[in-house]
């Protein structure tokens, strides 16, 4: 994740140098120059982030979620990040947990996780669905920002205060096709292109990066969605967990639980996930990458299968 912000302030920093930006405010005889050492420099250190993303538009209601999505994301330990987000459907909360190392993501609701584990061979360091998990994740802020490295029209709006922290805004537009050519990480890549789509050319953009040379907020509009990035602190503490094995119930085991093919069921190892229609385990839990995603009414119809065999399961109890 580091490497990821890394590569996205660096690209932020080159596209203002492009547009002739000579000095920063706030920063008496900053140049850009030392702004970029200054990026790499603390983003090297970033080992944890607490953010919140915003969605306005079409999307928002697609994605399946209401308010804000809270997301914090800590690389020690281990690598972990947590989505917290509101299921307007239902009005209940749920949360999506992923790791890094095997490329897993649970999704949680009413006290239950239910875990889908990247293929066999696919885990964080061997590319496909696990790679996507761990770096191309399309609501992944980081990803996001690395699209900025395409902007060559940067321009300083001013200072300006973000969640009080003073910033300096900036703002311009990316041609989408650039800035995916950039992404030098495929799987990241199509999960950008399928969240944008075939009809975005350009996307315009908002970014108020503080004092410390950190991005504080990154405002993007595109196919009739504005998603807004508050970065609320950096390198502080972050406690997620893990939940034992326990507490969560394998995707597979359900499906096969069901009388399904584990292996097989309507393209499970292809599943798309993204855009609601997932009753208790709501929310955009993000690409699961393959080549032909179910279609949407046998997917709801299939996890509402999966929440009433668990209900029976419950009333049944441990000796059943």
């Amino acid at each position: 994740m580091a490497r990821t912000l890394a590569a996205a302030l660096l690209g932020g920093a080159a596209a203002m140098t492009l547009s002739g930006c000579m000095g920063i405010p706030g920063l008496p005889g900053a140049s850009l120059d030392g702004l970029l050492t200054g990026m790499v420099s603390n983003t090297q250190s970033v080992q944890s982030f607490r953010a919140q993303i915003a969605l306005e538009g079409a999307a928002a209601d697609q994605a399946g979620m209401s308010g804000p999505v809270e997301m914090e994301y800590t690389s020690t330990p281990e690598a972990l990040m947590r989505m917290d987000f509101t299921d307007p459907s239902t009005g209940e909360e749920g949360s999506m947990l992923m790791r890094e190392s095997s490329g897993e993501f649970l999704i949680g609701a009413q006290g239950e996780w239910l875990r889908f584990a990247a293929p066999e061979g696919e885990a964080a360091s061997g590319g496909g669905a696990g790679e996507q998990l761990s770096q191309g994740r399309q609501q992944d802020p980081l990803a996001q920002l690395q699209l900025l490295t395409a902007s060559g029209d940067v321009e300083e709006v001013g200072r300006e205060e973000v969640n009080g922290v003073p910033t300096t805004h900036y703002t311009g537009t990316y041609a989408l096709a650039d800035a995916l050519a950039a992404v030098e990480d495929p799987a990241e890549r199509d999960a950008l292109q399928q969240l944008y789509g075939d009809s975005v050319e350009a996307v315009p953009y908002d970014v108020w990066i503080d004092n410390e040379q950190l991005p504080r907020r990154v405002s993007m509009e595109a196919a009739g969605t504005r998603t807004t990035i508050d970065f609320l602190e950096f390198n502080q503490a972050v406690d997620i967990r893990w939940p034992s094995e326990e507490e969560i119930i394998d995707f597979e085991d359900m499906l096969g639980g069901l009388g399904g093919d584990t292996g097989q069921w309507s393209g499970a190892e292809d599943l798309d996930l993204e855009g609601g229609g997932t009753g208790g385990f709501g929310g955009d839990i993000g690409e699961w990458g393959g080549s032909q995603p179910p279609d949407t009414s046998e997917m709801e119809e299939s996890l509402q299968e999966l929440e009433e065999s668990l209900e029976n399961l419950e009333s049944a109890g441990p000796g059943a």
